[in-house]
């Protein structure tokens, strides 16, 4: 019993004549094998969409970060003092400053990689500008600059000490695009530093430097970019290393001023329960 004229693979039909020709007697193994490709596409096609649907949505809005993320006295700080930005902004925002705060410990990892994403005057920045304020995070552990190399980032933290320091240049665009130039080093030197606080970089005329510090990283981007500003062929798996915090549909913000005093904290590790 010979097949219909059109065989559906999801949104995709491929000819039946062209893996059963008409007057063959068997299929051509070449456009079986590419029709077993298009199925394995629309299969994975499919379990993407599936969790696309089963995400935290609302008639196909996506809403704000749960109030159970938050915990312990950072939470607090974040239900109380960062209250005007959504919580998809606050926490990870705070998270990636408080963990420029902690005393480093070689048994476990403190650091973290935060990225805020939504459209433009949506409060990404001045989300990281308050979770600073509040926490009372300063030069020297706070790094505000535009770093054009992987290498000028390794120079600039060569004299850290192994201490930690928060990397914000605001806009991620900027870092991200410096990593697209041709033979550039930067996603490889921070997809070290998130797992290494100390490691030497070798650099042209003999220039060598060593990188000494507990890296965070935390700056906003606009969400129309971010599939063309994480690329995978560029990044090196970069992406894997981010907590992201997606604005929810419908915010708007309005700017304000920081109002009040720091916050006072004693930030302290602690130790992950064997149980885990």
């Amino acid at each position: 019993m010979r097949p219909s004229n059109q065989v559906p693979l999801g949104r995709q039909h491929v000819e039946s004549d062209l893996i059963w020709p008409k007057d063959d007697a068997k299929a051509d193994p070449a456009r079986l094998i590419e029709a077993a490709e298009i199925l394995v596409d629309v299969k994975r096609d499919y379990r993407v969409a599936q969790n696309i649907v089963q995400t935290n949505t609302d008639d196909g809005h996506l809403k704000d970060m749960p109030e159970t993320v938050l915990d312990g006295r950072l939470g607090e700080i974040c239900a109380n003092r960062m209250c005007a930005f959504p919580r998809a902004y606050a926490w990870p925002a705070l998270l990636a400053v408080a963990s420029a705060l902690i005393e480093p410990t070689p048994s476990l990892r403190t650091n973290l990689y935060g990225a805020l994403v939504g459209p433009v005057h949506s409060g990404k920045t001045q989300a990281i500008q308050q979770a600073i304020s509040v926490l009372g995070l300063e030069e020297p552990a706070l790094m505000p600059l535009l770093s054009g190399s992987g290498e000028q980032l390794v120079r600039h933290a060569t004299d850290a000490g192994g201490n930690p320091r928060l990397f914000s240049p605001d806009e991620l665009g900027h870092l991200l695009e410096k990593m697209q130039i041709q033979r550039s080093s930067y996603s490889y030197i921070l997809n070290r530093a998130f797992y290494e606080d100390k490691f030497e970089v070798l650099m042209g005329h003999r220039e060598r430097s060593t990188f000494n510090c507990v890296l965070s990283i935390l700056g906003g981007m606009v969400e129309e970019r971010f599939q063309d500003l994480f690329n995978a062929g560029t990044t090196g798996g970069l992406y894997d290393r981010f907590l992201f915090g997606l604005c929810p549909c419908g915010y708007s913000y309005d700017y304000f001023p920081f109002e009040g005093a720091r916050e006072t904290i004693q930030p302290v590790r602690v130790e992950v329960d064997p149980k885990v």
